[in-house]
Protein backbone atom coordinates (compact mmCIF):
# COMPACT_ATOMS: atom_id res chain seq x y z
CA UNK A 1 0.00 0.00 0.00
CA UNK A 2 1.66 3.21 -1.18
CA UNK A 3 -1.16 5.76 -1.47
CA UNK A 4 -4.93 6.04 -1.88
CA UNK A 5 -5.02 6.28 -5.69
CA UNK A 6 -2.60 3.39 -6.12
CA UNK A 7 -4.43 0.89 -3.93
CA UNK A 8 -7.88 1.83 -5.22
CA UNK A 9 -6.79 1.62 -8.85
CA UNK A 10 -5.26 -1.82 -8.32
CA UNK A 11 -8.26 -3.05 -6.33
CA UNK A 12 -10.75 -2.00 -8.97
CA UNK A 13 -8.62 -3.54 -11.70
CA UNK A 14 -8.14 -6.93 -10.07
CA UNK A 15 -11.77 -7.11 -8.99
CA UNK A 16 -12.91 -6.58 -12.57
CA UNK A 17 -10.64 -9.48 -13.58
CA UNK A 18 -12.12 -11.83 -10.99
CA UNK A 19 -10.06 -11.40 -7.80
CA UNK A 20 -12.02 -12.17 -4.65
CA UNK A 21 -9.82 -10.55 -1.98
CA UNK A 22 -7.33 -7.71 -1.70
CA UNK A 23 -4.03 -8.28 0.07
CA UNK A 24 -1.82 -5.28 0.74
CA UNK A 25 1.09 -4.57 3.04
CA UNK A 26 0.56 -1.88 5.68
CA UNK A 27 3.26 -3.05 8.08
CA UNK A 28 6.14 -4.26 5.93
CA UNK A 29 8.89 -6.49 7.38
CA UNK A 30 11.97 -5.77 5.29
CA UNK A 31 15.47 -7.23 5.35
CA UNK A 32 17.00 -3.77 5.31
CA UNK A 33 15.96 -1.17 7.92
CA UNK A 34 16.42 1.48 5.20
CA UNK A 35 13.83 -0.04 2.85
CA UNK A 36 10.20 1.08 2.67
CA UNK A 37 8.52 -0.16 5.85
CA UNK A 38 4.90 0.49 4.88
CA UNK A 39 2.38 3.16 5.88
CA UNK A 40 1.46 1.29 9.06
CA UNK A 41 -1.87 2.43 10.54
CA UNK A 42 -2.44 4.76 7.59
CA UNK A 43 -2.08 1.74 5.32
CA UNK A 44 -4.74 -0.13 7.30
CA UNK A 45 -7.00 2.89 6.93
CA UNK A 46 -6.49 3.00 3.17
CA UNK A 47 -7.17 -0.73 2.88
CA UNK A 48 -10.40 -0.33 4.86
CA UNK A 49 -11.54 2.54 2.65
CA UNK A 50 -10.77 0.48 -0.44
CA UNK A 51 -12.77 -2.44 0.93
CA UNK A 52 -15.73 -0.13 1.50
CA UNK A 53 -15.46 1.15 -2.06
CA UNK A 54 -14.93 -2.17 -3.87
CA UNK A 55 -16.45 -4.76 -1.55
CA UNK A 56 -13.23 -6.80 -1.55
CA UNK A 57 -12.31 -8.28 1.85
CA UNK A 58 -8.82 -7.23 2.92
CA UNK A 59 -5.81 -9.30 3.97
CA UNK A 60 -2.72 -7.79 5.56
CA UNK A 61 0.21 -8.86 7.71
CA UNK A 62 0.49 -8.40 11.46
CA UNK A 63 3.97 -7.90 12.88
CA UNK A 64 3.43 -8.01 16.62
CA UNK A 65 0.77 -8.83 19.20
CA UNK A 66 0.43 -5.22 20.35
CA UNK A 67 -1.42 -4.42 17.10
CA UNK A 68 -4.04 -7.12 17.59
CA UNK A 69 -6.92 -4.76 18.44
CA UNK A 70 -6.32 -2.68 15.32
CA UNK A 71 -6.33 -5.80 13.16
CA UNK A 72 -9.42 -7.35 14.75
CA UNK A 73 -11.34 -4.12 14.17
CA UNK A 74 -10.25 -3.46 10.59
CA UNK A 75 -8.88 -6.57 8.85
CA UNK A 76 -10.84 -9.52 7.39
CA UNK A 77 -7.97 -12.03 7.21
CA UNK A 78 -4.82 -11.58 9.28
CA UNK A 79 -1.60 -12.72 7.63
CA UNK A 80 1.32 -14.14 9.57
CA UNK A 81 4.43 -13.66 7.46
CA UNK A 82 7.26 -16.12 6.93
CA UNK A 83 9.47 -14.38 9.49
CA UNK A 84 6.81 -14.75 12.18
CA UNK A 85 5.78 -18.32 11.47
CA UNK A 86 7.37 -19.46 14.72
CA UNK A 87 6.57 -16.40 16.78
CA UNK A 88 4.65 -18.58 19.19
CA UNK A 89 3.42 -15.81 21.48
CA UNK A 90 1.92 -14.02 18.48
CA UNK A 91 0.33 -17.27 17.28
CA UNK A 92 -1.25 -17.84 20.69
CA UNK A 93 -2.77 -14.36 20.69
CA UNK A 94 -4.16 -14.90 17.19
CA UNK A 95 -5.57 -18.21 18.38
CA UNK A 96 -7.69 -16.33 20.90
CA UNK A 97 -9.48 -14.47 18.10
CA UNK A 98 -11.97 -15.83 15.59
CA UNK A 99 -10.40 -14.07 12.63
CA UNK A 100 -9.19 -16.24 9.73
CA UNK A 101 -5.38 -16.48 9.83
CA UNK A 102 -3.25 -16.81 6.70
CA UNK A 103 -0.12 -18.59 7.91
CA UNK A 104 2.84 -18.38 5.56
CA UNK A 105 5.53 -21.04 5.66
CA UNK A 106 8.88 -19.89 6.98
CA UNK A 107 11.65 -19.48 4.46
CA UNK A 108 13.62 -22.45 5.85
CA UNK A 109 11.01 -24.41 7.79
CA UNK A 110 10.00 -28.02 7.42
CA UNK A 111 6.37 -28.91 6.71
CA UNK A 112 6.03 -30.47 10.16
CA UNK A 113 7.15 -27.21 11.80
CA UNK A 114 4.70 -25.26 9.67
CA UNK A 115 1.81 -27.52 10.65
CA UNK A 116 2.81 -27.27 14.32
CA UNK A 117 2.64 -23.47 14.04
CA UNK A 118 -0.91 -23.87 12.76
CA UNK A 119 -1.62 -26.06 15.77
CA UNK A 120 -0.51 -23.23 18.09
CA UNK A 121 -3.32 -21.11 16.65
CA UNK A 122 -5.94 -23.86 16.69
CA UNK A 123 -5.01 -25.03 20.19
CA UNK A 124 -6.10 -21.63 21.52
CA UNK A 125 -9.56 -22.09 20.00
CA UNK A 126 -9.31 -20.57 16.51
CA UNK A 127 -9.85 -23.21 13.81
CA UNK A 128 -9.80 -20.70 10.94
CA UNK A 129 -6.29 -21.25 9.59
CA UNK A 130 -5.23 -21.05 5.94
CA UNK A 131 -1.76 -22.28 5.00
CA UNK A 132 0.30 -20.40 2.41
CA UNK A 133 3.38 -21.69 0.59
CA UNK A 134 5.54 -18.76 -0.52
CA UNK A 135 8.73 -20.54 -1.50
CA UNK A 136 11.65 -21.78 0.57
CA UNK A 137 15.30 -20.79 0.59
CA UNK A 138 17.64 -23.12 -1.29
CA UNK A 139 21.01 -22.79 -3.00
CA UNK A 140 19.29 -21.60 -6.21
CA UNK A 141 19.84 -17.93 -7.09
CA UNK A 142 17.96 -17.68 -10.39
CA UNK A 143 14.69 -17.29 -8.49
CA UNK A 144 13.94 -15.38 -5.30
CA UNK A 145 12.93 -18.61 -3.57
CA UNK A 146 12.19 -22.18 -4.63
CA UNK A 147 8.48 -22.95 -4.95
CA UNK A 148 7.77 -26.28 -3.24
CA UNK A 149 4.57 -27.53 -4.89
CA UNK A 150 4.94 -30.95 -3.30
CA UNK A 151 3.50 -29.41 -0.14
CA UNK A 152 0.04 -29.32 -1.72
CA UNK A 153 -0.63 -33.07 -1.83
CA UNK A 154 1.35 -33.54 1.39
CA UNK A 155 -0.72 -30.99 3.30
CA UNK A 156 -3.93 -32.48 1.94
CA UNK A 157 -2.81 -35.87 3.21
CA UNK A 158 -1.59 -34.67 6.60
CA UNK A 159 -4.08 -31.93 7.43
CA UNK A 160 -7.63 -30.70 6.85
CA UNK A 161 -6.44 -27.12 6.35
CA UNK A 162 -6.75 -25.32 3.01
CA UNK A 163 -3.54 -24.32 1.26
CA UNK A 164 -2.89 -21.40 -1.05
CA UNK A 165 0.18 -20.70 -3.15
CA UNK A 166 2.08 -17.41 -3.60
CA UNK A 167 3.89 -17.76 -6.95
CA UNK A 168 4.93 -14.10 -6.93
CA UNK A 169 7.05 -14.26 -3.78
CA UNK A 170 8.25 -17.74 -4.60
CA UNK A 171 9.75 -16.90 -7.98
CA UNK A 172 10.49 -13.20 -7.68
CA UNK A 173 9.97 -12.71 -11.43
CA UNK A 174 6.69 -11.73 -13.04
CA UNK A 175 7.38 -13.77 -16.19
CA UNK A 176 7.35 -16.97 -14.12
CA UNK A 177 4.09 -16.31 -12.30
CA UNK A 178 1.67 -17.68 -14.91
CA UNK A 179 3.45 -21.02 -15.27
CA UNK A 180 3.68 -21.53 -11.52
CA UNK A 181 0.05 -20.48 -11.10
CA UNK A 182 -1.12 -23.17 -13.52
CA UNK A 183 1.19 -25.71 -11.90
CA UNK A 184 -0.28 -24.90 -8.47
CA UNK A 185 -3.81 -25.34 -9.81
CA UNK A 186 -2.88 -28.68 -11.34
CA UNK A 187 -1.40 -29.81 -8.03
CA UNK A 188 -4.66 -29.00 -6.23
CA UNK A 189 -4.08 -25.62 -4.55
CA UNK A 190 -7.16 -24.14 -2.88
CA UNK A 191 -6.23 -20.57 -3.74
CA UNK A 192 -3.57 -18.21 -5.06
CA UNK A 193 -1.96 -14.96 -3.97
CA UNK A 194 -0.70 -12.96 -6.94
CA UNK A 195 0.98 -9.59 -6.62
CA UNK A 196 -0.25 -6.80 -8.91
CA UNK A 197 0.94 -3.19 -9.25
CA UNK A 198 -0.26 -0.51 -11.64
CA UNK A 199 3.33 0.67 -12.15
CA UNK A 200 5.67 -2.18 -11.14
CA UNK A 201 8.77 -0.46 -12.46
CA UNK A 202 8.31 2.30 -9.86
CA UNK A 203 6.89 0.19 -7.02
CA UNK A 204 8.36 0.90 -3.60
CA UNK A 205 8.90 -2.83 -3.06
CA UNK A 206 8.63 -6.14 -4.95
CA UNK A 207 8.00 -4.52 -8.31
CA UNK A 208 9.96 -7.14 -10.24
CA UNK A 209 7.55 -9.87 -9.14
CA UNK A 210 4.34 -7.88 -9.58
CA UNK A 211 2.12 -8.24 -12.62
CA UNK A 212 0.66 -5.31 -14.52
CA UNK A 213 -3.15 -5.24 -14.17
CA UNK A 214 -3.43 -6.24 -17.85
CA UNK A 215 -1.14 -9.24 -17.23
CA UNK A 216 -3.27 -10.25 -14.26
CA UNK A 217 -6.39 -10.01 -16.42
CA UNK A 218 -4.78 -12.28 -19.02
CA UNK A 219 -3.75 -14.76 -16.33
CA UNK A 220 -7.27 -14.88 -14.95
CA UNK A 221 -8.62 -15.60 -18.43
CA UNK A 222 -6.32 -18.60 -18.61
CA UNK A 223 -7.16 -19.73 -15.08
CA UNK A 224 -10.89 -19.18 -15.40
CA UNK A 225 -11.27 -19.85 -19.09
CA UNK A 226 -14.60 -21.22 -20.26
CA UNK A 227 -13.15 -24.65 -20.83
CA UNK A 228 -11.77 -24.88 -17.33
CA UNK A 229 -15.09 -23.96 -15.72
CA UNK A 230 -17.53 -25.91 -17.87
CA UNK A 231 -15.91 -28.99 -19.33
CA UNK A 232 -15.29 -32.18 -17.44
CA UNK A 233 -13.59 -35.33 -18.64
CA UNK A 234 -15.38 -38.51 -17.60
CA UNK A 235 -13.43 -41.74 -17.84
CA UNK A 236 -15.12 -45.08 -17.27
CA UNK A 237 -12.76 -47.78 -16.06
CA UNK A 238 -13.70 -51.40 -15.30
CA UNK A 239 -14.19 -50.53 -11.62
CA UNK A 240 -15.12 -46.85 -11.36
CA UNK A 241 -15.96 -43.59 -13.06
CA UNK A 242 -13.28 -40.89 -12.81
CA UNK A 243 -13.95 -37.18 -13.27
CA UNK A 244 -11.37 -34.59 -14.29
CA UNK A 245 -11.82 -30.85 -14.72
CA UNK A 246 -10.15 -29.23 -17.72
CA UNK A 247 -7.86 -26.49 -16.46
CA UNK A 248 -5.95 -25.64 -19.63
CA UNK A 249 -5.85 -26.45 -23.33
CA UNK A 250 -3.32 -25.68 -26.04
CA UNK A 251 -2.96 -25.74 -29.80
CA UNK A 252 0.56 -26.42 -31.03
CA UNK A 253 1.28 -25.29 -34.58
CA UNK A 254 4.11 -27.36 -36.11
CA UNK A 255 5.32 -24.66 -38.50
CA UNK A 256 6.76 -22.44 -35.79
CA UNK A 257 6.02 -24.59 -32.73
CA UNK A 258 3.86 -21.74 -31.50
CA UNK A 259 1.67 -22.57 -28.53
CA UNK A 260 -1.68 -20.81 -28.39
CA UNK A 261 -3.65 -21.38 -25.23
CA UNK A 262 -7.40 -21.79 -24.81
CA UNK A 263 -8.49 -20.86 -28.32
CA UNK A 264 -10.51 -24.00 -29.08
CA UNK A 265 -14.30 -23.63 -28.92
CA UNK A 266 -16.23 -25.55 -26.30
CA UNK A 267 -18.13 -27.72 -28.80
CA UNK A 268 -14.95 -28.60 -30.65
CA UNK A 269 -13.14 -29.38 -27.40
CA UNK A 270 -15.82 -31.84 -26.31
CA UNK A 271 -15.46 -33.62 -29.65
CA UNK A 272 -11.67 -33.70 -29.32
CA UNK A 273 -11.89 -35.09 -25.79
CA UNK A 274 -14.14 -37.93 -26.96
CA UNK A 275 -11.67 -38.75 -29.74
CA UNK A 276 -8.75 -38.65 -27.32
CA UNK A 277 -10.49 -40.97 -24.84
CA UNK A 278 -11.47 -43.42 -27.54
CA UNK A 279 -7.90 -43.55 -28.81
CA UNK A 280 -6.33 -44.03 -25.37
CA UNK A 281 -8.80 -46.49 -23.86
CA UNK A 282 -9.84 -48.51 -26.92
CA UNK A 283 -6.86 -48.45 -29.26
CA UNK A 284 -4.05 -48.33 -26.71
CA UNK A 285 -5.74 -49.75 -23.60
CA UNK A 286 -4.46 -46.86 -21.46
CA UNK A 287 -6.73 -46.58 -18.42
CA UNK A 288 -5.97 -44.10 -15.60
CA UNK A 289 -6.79 -44.62 -11.95
CA UNK A 290 -7.67 -42.15 -9.22
CA UNK A 291 -3.97 -42.03 -8.37
CA UNK A 292 -3.47 -40.08 -11.60
CA UNK A 293 -4.23 -36.63 -10.23
CA UNK A 294 -3.45 -34.84 -13.48
CA UNK A 295 -3.92 -36.20 -16.99
CA UNK A 296 -2.90 -34.95 -20.42
CA UNK A 297 -4.86 -35.86 -23.55
CA UNK A 298 -3.47 -35.30 -27.02
CA UNK A 299 -4.80 -35.49 -30.57
CA UNK A 300 -4.68 -33.63 -33.91
CA UNK A 301 -7.26 -31.05 -34.91
CA UNK A 302 -9.50 -31.32 -37.97
CA UNK A 303 -6.71 -30.19 -40.31
CA UNK A 304 -4.46 -33.00 -39.19
CA UNK A 305 -1.59 -30.53 -38.77
CA UNK A 306 -2.02 -28.85 -35.40
CA UNK A 307 -1.85 -30.81 -32.17
CA UNK A 308 -4.39 -30.29 -29.40
CA UNK A 309 -3.32 -30.78 -25.77
CA UNK A 310 -5.81 -30.83 -22.92
CA UNK A 311 -4.86 -30.95 -19.24
CA UNK A 312 -7.30 -32.12 -16.57
CA UNK A 313 -7.11 -32.30 -12.79
CA UNK A 314 -8.84 -35.08 -10.80
CA UNK A 315 -11.98 -33.86 -9.00
CA UNK A 316 -13.68 -37.08 -7.93
CA UNK A 317 -14.64 -40.66 -8.62
CA UNK A 318 -17.43 -43.12 -8.10
CA UNK A 319 -17.02 -46.86 -7.66
CA UNK A 320 -19.53 -49.15 -9.31
CA UNK A 321 -21.82 -51.18 -7.08
CA UNK A 322 -20.99 -54.87 -6.92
Amino acid sequence: VENKDQIETIAEGVKSSGATMLRGGAYKPRTSPYSFQGLRSKGIELLSETRNKTGLPIVTEIMSADKIDEFIENVDIIQVGARNMQNFELLKVLGQTKKPILLKRGLANKIEEWLMSAEYIMAEGNPNVILCERGIRTFETMTRNTLDLSVIPLVKRLSHLPIVIDPSHATGHRELVESMTLAAIAAGADGLIIEVHNNPEKALCDGEQSLHPSEFADLMKVKNNKLGKDIKIEIYTPKEKLEYKVFSSYVIEPEDYAIKSNIVTEDAMESYIKTMLDRSTILYNIVPSKLDRVITLSTCDNTGNNRILVHGVYIGGEKYEE
